[in-house]
């Protein structure tokens, strides 16, 4: 299988798992099938495949001066993020992103708030009702494991 050629990345260093994904979110995120993704569609292009809203910083840096980025551009640029990406400090940004005032746990006003500004389109019915599910998941099938993890990191995960 031939991989494209990517700037600065061995071809040897090419997941093919990785590539598929950039490939999908790339595809999925070109709402009007334009072949490039414009601005918006790089914000949710990351956001999918990342798992945060880039700053506008980001963005530009993505965009470059550009409109908008090909699939080969967002594959130079994506993959070597995707690469480099550290789950523990993963896990850490995104329930930052739902701690906002620093509190230590996540709340269903956190989660509720949070969705708001990302996912308007959810009704405030379900975030609470999946927010009841994993408060449940996790007072019922929490063992040791994940317990010691917990106070290692020094996190508390929920409150309701």
């Amino acid at each position: 299988m031939s991989y494209p050629n990517i700037k600065g990345i061995s071809p040897s260093r090419v997941n093919p798992e990785q590539l598929h994904l950039l490939k999908q979110v790339f595809f999925e995120s070109d709402d009007s099938q334009k072949g490039f993704l414009d601005r918006s569609d790089v914000k949710v292009a990351v956001l999918s495949l990342l798992g945060y809203k880039p700053s506008k910083f980001e963005v530009d840096e993505i965009l470059g001066c550009n409109k908008g980025i090909t699939l080969q551009g967002f594959i130079e640029i994506m993959l070597p993020k995707l690469q480099d990406r550290d789950d523990d400090d993963e896990i850490r940004q995104i329930f930052m992103t739902f701690d906002m005032q620093c509190k230590g746990f996540i709340n269903a006003i956190d989660l509720q708030r949070v969705f708001s500004e990302v996912a308007q389109h959810i009704p405030t019915h379900r975030i609470h009702s999946v927010f009841r599910y994993v408060v449940l998941y996790f007072a019922f099938n929490l063992c040791d494991k994940d317990i010691f993890l917990f106070s290692q990191h020094n996190i508390v995960v929920i409150e309701y």
